[in-house]
């Protein structure tokens, strides 16, 4: 009977210990889709800020962003994609980890903190002129 008693008690604490397991790799793996979406959006709605001056030049290489349209749009993005994906849950955070606006491209870094997971997306666009 006492065989039968501790092999319950340990097949017990196994299956929660593999439950938990399966519901913690399933919450890091349902915030990474939301993680890039966001970060993508961002840095594609700075990557349209592109400064006039310099499409004038007619020289496709010498397109340039405005960097302050470009972060603007991008923290403008992230705050309507916060409210579009859902994360309005108070146990879910996003942080902005970094918006960096280079010449012709965006680069931005988001990350999801769910309990004490963290899952960080990562976003890049380039702008470019073409037909």
């Amino acid at each position: 009977m006492g065989m039968i008693t501790g092999l319950v008690v340990m097949f017990s604490f196994t299956f929660s210990a593999l439950v938990y397991l399966v519901r913690d790799v399933d919450r890091g793996i349902s915030n990474r889709a939301p993680a890039q979406a966001i970060a993508f959006q961002a840095a594609r709605a700075g990557a349209q800020q592109i400064d006039v001056r310099s499409l004038r030049t007619g020289d496709a290489a010498a397109v340039r962003l405005d960097p302050v349209a470009a972060e603007r749009a991008a923290r403008n993005a992230l705050a309507q994609s916060l409210r579009s994906e859902g994360m309005s849950d108070p146990t879910r955070k996003l942080q902005v980890v970094e918006i960096a606006v280079g010449i012709d491209q965006v680069v931005v870094r988001v990350e999801i903190h769910d309990g004490s997971r963290v899952t960080t997306g990562h976003g890049v666009a380039r702008s470019v002129v073409g037909p």
